[in-house]
């Protein structure tokens, strides 16, 4: 998440700099959506889950990394470790 700041460029609430953003707000940013997390869950884990349940936080966080090695030079370098 801290590697998304600059990113994101999300505002604290005091305008003071920006603020590490939540899973749900990177998510809607990298226009990944809940049904398409929801979808994957099912696809890695066999189960039905929401925000909050580890399976599906996983998956959107797993969705969300890829998307940013897709997109953002900043996040090449994590393609040698996976």
């Amino acid at each position: 998440m801290k590697k998304s700041v600059p990113i994101c460029k999300f505002l604290r609430a005091n305008h003071k700099g920006y603020k590490y953003p939540k899973l749900s707000e990177l998510c809607q940013f990298l226009g990944i959506y809940e049904h398409t997390i929801l979808d994957k869950t099912k696809d890695f884990f066999g189960q039905c889950c929401g925000f909050h349940d580890a399976r599906f936080d996983t998956t959107a966080l797993c969705l969300a990394v890829n998307k940013l090695m897709e997109k953002h030079q900043e996040f090449f370098s994590l393609k040698n470790l996976l």
